[in-house]
């Protein structure tokens, strides 16, 4: 028999998006790993992990196949661009098929978490906006929560330490995409300086290769560079490639160059704690 659930709590994960396939590859993960920790955070709720490509069309996945319990905890990850559907469509989409079931049909809370590392356009304005368009399309029983966005958790600071104590450098870069947003990069400077680091940005100066020429200038011959983003894609490619040649540029300089964040249990007890915060 199905236990009928009066509420439902749906967790819509925000990805940037990317052609790239190893993109939707980790942000699976990074959702996964979301429901691992929530579950070690508290009772294990009855998840349902909805899927658009196998369960877009239908919720008859929410059925937990163990306890034959209807699930009340739904996540979903949703993606801001290299979607086929704008992402208040998503959303929209998302309530929409949860409200038409039976069991789910009396209130509905959506929880959406922007998994972005930088206060940016699209955690300022282009979430924000999907998420305003979605709510006037939808009923007054589905009750939207935004949670603050992923960068501003003071955890990712213990894992950019974690990945120093990985190597031995004289001096580190905490290279970021950058944001032209008014104050968007101050953040990273607080972060760079939490953990003893300069700055470097891809899409802006200062750049990789001048914060290189400046330490080594300074004297400093052993280099790390974190990059600060979140998973692997044509981004990190293209800073490797750049790596190598600066490394062959600079040959008195070792060069060293950790991975992105990538998916993992703590950076998804870090979106467990931002559900705490919701506004």
């Amino acid at each position: 028999m199905v236990t009928v659930s009066s509420s439902v709590t749906a967790y819509a994960l925000i990805f940037h998006g990317s052609r790239d396939p190893r993109f939707h590859q980790a942000a699976n993960a990074l959702t996964r790993s979301f429901q691992e920790a929530f579950g070690a955070a508290k009772r294990p709720p009855e998840w349902a992990l909805f899927n658009r490509e196998s369960d877009y069309s239908s919720v008859t996945g929410l059925v937990s196949m163990q306890s034959g319990a209807m699930a009340t905890e739904v996540v979903a990850a949703l993606y801001l661009e290299g979607d086929l559907l704008p992402l208040a469509e998503q959303i929209i989409q998302l309530a929409q098929r949860l409200l038409a079931t039976t069991a789910l049909n009396r209130s509905l809370e959506l929880v959406v978490l922007p998994v972005f590392l930088l206060p940016g356009v699209h955690v300022m304005e282009d979430v924000p906006a999907a998420l305003e368009e979605a709510r006037r399309s939808l009923p007054p029983s589905v009750q939207f929560h935004l949670t603050p966005h992923l960068g501003s958790h003071s955890g990712l600071q213990q894992l950019l330490v974690q990945q120093q104590r990985a190597y031995k450098a004289d001096a580190w870069v905490l290279l970021a995409h950058g944001s032209h947003r008014l104050g968007g990069n101050q953040p990273v400077e607080a972060l760079a300086r939490t953990i003893r680091a300069t700055t470097a940005y891809w899409s802006m100066p200062p750049g990789l290769q001048d914060r290189i020429e400046d330490l080594a200038q300074q004297g400093k011959r052993t280099i790390g560079i974190l990059p600060y983003f979140l998973f692997a894609g044509a981004t990190t490619d293209a800073i490797d490639q750049l790596v190598t040649r600066l490394a062959h540029q600079f040959p008195a300089l070792q060069l060293t160059l950790a991975a992105p964040l990538q998916a993992s249990f703590d950076l998804g007890a870090c979106l467990v704690d931002l559900v705490r915060l919701k506004q």
